[in-house]
């Protein structure tokens, strides 16, 4: 498991760099208006994601 997680750590760089990319680039191209759904779904997708991390910590 600890391999699994310093390779995660190495990949995360790289994806944090191109998404950060990729919602200026998106950013670009829609208006302000669509932000706040955007903001919206990450914040449920966040949620989504930490709820299901704890859930399976648990279940170890």
């Amino acid at each position: 498991m600890r391999h699994l997680t310093g390779s995660l750590r190495v990949i995360a760089l790289p994806l944090i760099v191109g998404g950060i990319a990729v919602h200026l680039w998106l950013g670009s191209m829609v208006g302000l208006a669509v932000a706040g759904l955007g903001i919206a779904a990450h914040v449920v997708v966040a949620a989504l994601g930490s709820r299901w991390l704890r859930h399976r910590n648990q279940s170890r």
